[in-house]
């Protein structure tokens, strides 16, 4: 054992015992050893980076110029370029005050430029030791952290002279380190003022970071930007437009500036629990096409239920009326959200049909915030939990078994025995059975809900039950206890065909809402200014196609249409969609003819249109269609709401038509002539 002694340490032991496991008769002898002295040298974490070898030529003539700069800027653009042209990363030094290298002006003013890995590393909390710095004992340092910084003298200073012009001097132009490969992950992969305005005006329009980064590269050739430079960028812009407000608070900012109507409520905490906004065009086009209402909710979007209202325009165009944040889906919830939604609504214009989902509690709601309202439920969700429950009973899926045989090599797969062949025949032949009674038990159920009047109804229905109660007694039951006897005025033809719900037996135009929401979602777990960012373009963009929608009824005229004299009052005054319900409905004139007693007018009921009875009169007249015939629904070919109100309400229009928005509310009043 051999003992050193050190300043650090007195006690210092170094075990040597493994020198007598080296056979130094197998190792060549030096002729010379040279040694060092390194008695005057100062250990430090950078001090051995100071030296300067002879191996890094001197840079100084590729920075020397006689050209004088009239700006400040242009002196160090041209510095920082000549140097990326060389593979050099030019920045302002260490222990410059930025603030005044960058604003002094005027003769006599300077300022100073260096490479990226000039000066020292600064350890935080560290005390400084001549020109190194060490870290304070007792206090310890970030795991992997690490610094560009090595020392490097590299240095140029700009002066203004008396003529006000900026020359630059070359102090050191020697480096002691070799030249990047490449610039890439450098302080010159920053992106200027230009670029950033460009990346930040690609996400607020919803582009992804990865091909904002492609873009980017096909734009500017010679940037040399990441995809974490984006990431940054998009960070910086955040803050900038957040002005340091919390989430929530940013998210109702940005609804007053936007101009949109917002209600919140609290909890006795003072936590918001739920949040209804809308946009204040839509809730305007909301007044104008008023008579229908489709609601849904999603739970799978931003862990929150949220629920969606929709109508649609005289075009069939869908548009989102209101959205609106719910802790629960519970009843209490649903009202709340409801009566916001009866706050938008001026004068009586409260809408005349609601379309929802079998929802006990937002039925519930419906009832108690719009009890003069028809109340629909979705046919196509009513079908979907049908089979989904009477298919398994009617219909199972084939029974598998497992072989014992698979047990034995480790492996479980599903086989179907060998049976007995006359076994077989009859299981093939009752499952053929099965298969057929199926079909015929869902066409039984269609026709069921088809029956297009009471009558018709009452004798489908005793045939459903007496073909089906006995067979499959528990399908049957749950047909009639599940929806036909509770909910059959709110889904069946029947009854349906006398509500004026503008041709809506399914939820499918939400759920369409809903689907342009996801497309236009960046990601699904962001906060309430990324999710009113991402809705906010879905309004605009919804906007520009409802304008498109109404402009090509209003403009194009199909060579269909016009070859119709029935329709000729009509082309240019409604939607190309209620003239292809027209003309459809027309179709039927050789069977019905002008027996009113064969026409039950559907369309007429349901859609304010022209039924085939009537349309067969005036094509026995030779007389056009009166647009007065036609629904003032239909005839609505514009965003403005004032003329149908007009129409309907029967006075002049509104006097005091005024919006306020503080904190995102939007206050309206209105006083009749």
């Amino acid at each position: 054992m051999v003992t050193f002694d050190t300043e650090e340490d007195e006690d210092a032991i170094v075990d040597m015992s493994f020198l007598d496991l080296i056979d130094f008769s197998s190792i060549e002898p030096c002729n010379e050893i040279q040694l060092h002295d390194h008695s005057n040298t100062q250990l430090g974490p950078s001090n051995y980076f100071e030296s300067i070898s002879d191996d890094y030529p001197d840079t100084s003539q590729l920075y020397k110029t006689d050209r004088a700069f009239d700006i400040k800027n242009e002196a160090r653009d041209w510095c920082v370029g000549t140097g990326k042209k060389n593979n050099c990363v030019i920045v302002t030094p260490d222990g410059v005050c930025r603030k005044r290298n960058e604003w002094t002006t005027g003769k006599g003013s300077r300022f100073k430029l260096g490479c990226e890995r000039g000066g020292v590393h600064r350890i935080r909390g560290g005390r400084k030791n001549g020109n190194v710095m060490e870290e304070s004992r007792g206090k310890k340092r970030k795991a992997d952290t690490g610094t560009k910084k090595k020392g490097c003298p590299f240095k140029i200073s700009v002066l203004c002279g008396a003529d006000s012009k900026w020359r630059i001097t070359v102090r050191n132009g020697q480096h002691n380190h070799d030249p990047p490969e490449s610039l890439v992950g450098h302080h010159t992969s920053t992106l200027s003022e230009t670029e950033y305005c460009k990346v930040v005006r690609m996400y607020n329009d919803g582009v992804k970071p990865a091909t904002i980064l492609t873009a980017m590269k096909q734009e500017f050739p010679g940037i040399v930007c990441h995809i974490k430079t984006i990431y940054n960028a998009i960070q910086k812009s955040k803050i900038i437009s957040g002005d340091e407000r919390t989430s929530f608070l940013e998210f109702m900012h940005l609804c007053a500036e936007n101009h949109y109507i917002v209600r919140k409520r609290t909890n006795m905490g003072q936590e918001v629990t739920d949040l209804f906004f809308a946009h204040s065009q839509f809730a305007d086009l909301a007044n104008t096409f008023h008579d229908f209402i489709i609601l849904t909710y999603k739970t799978n979007l931003y862990d929150m239920p949220l629920l969606n209202v929709v109508s649609h325009t005289s075009t069939k165009a869908p548009f989102t009326v209101a959205l609106c944040f719910m802790q629960f889906e519970r009843e209490d919830n649903f009202v709340w959200a409801l009566e916001k939604l009866k706050e938008i609504y001026l004068y009586d214009n409260v809408p005349n049909v609601f379309l929802t989902d079998c929802d006990q509690a937002l039925i519930n709601a419906v009832k108690r915030v719009f009890p003069l309202s028809t109340h629909l439920l979705c046919i196509w969700h009513i079908n979907k939990d049908m089979m989904a429950y009477c298919k398994p009973i009617i219909n199972p899926p084939m029974k598998k078994k497992k072989n014992k045989g698979d047990k034995e090599d480790g492996k479980v797969e599903e086989v179907i025995l060998k049976e007995q062949k006359p076994q077989a025949e009859v299981d093939k032949a009752n499952e053929e059975k099965r298969k057929v009674d199926w079909l015929k038990f869902k066409d039984d159920w269609t026709s069921v809900c088809n029956s297009p009047t009471v009558e018709i109804f009452d004798v489908n229905y005793k045939g459903f039950e007496a073909k089906w109660s006995v067979p499959y007694g528990k399908a049957f039951s749950y047909c009639d206890k599940q929806w036909f006897k509770p909910h059959k005025k709110k889904f069946v033809a029947a009854w349906t065909n006398k509500v004026k719900h503008f041709d809506n037996h399914a939820t499918s135009l939400v759920e369409s809402s809903h689907g342009r929401v996801k497309s236009y979602a960046v990601s699904s777990r962001g906060s309430f200014p990324t999710f009113f960012k991402v809705v906010h373009r879905m309004f605009d963009n919804d906007l520009t196609r409802l304008l498109q929608q109404f402009e090509i009824s209003k403009t194009q005229s199909k060579w269909r249409y016009g070859k119709e004299l029935i329709f000729k009052l009509l082309i240019g005054n409604v939607s190309h969609f209620v003239m292809r319900s027209l003309m459809l409905e027309k179709r039927y004139k050789s069977m019905i003819g002008s027996d009113k007693d064969g026409c039950i007018c559907t369309i007429k009921l349901t859609m304010g249109l022209t039924c085939s009875h009537v349309m067969q009169r005036y094509c026995d007249r030779r007389e056009p269609l009166l647009l007065s015939a036609i629904d003032p629904f239909w005839r609505q070919m514009s965003l403005r709401m004032v003329n149908r109100i007009r129409e309907e309400k029967g006075f002049n229009g509104l006097s005091v038509w005024s919006t306020s928005n503080r904190g995102g509310s939007r206050v309206l009043s209105t006083k009749r002539k």
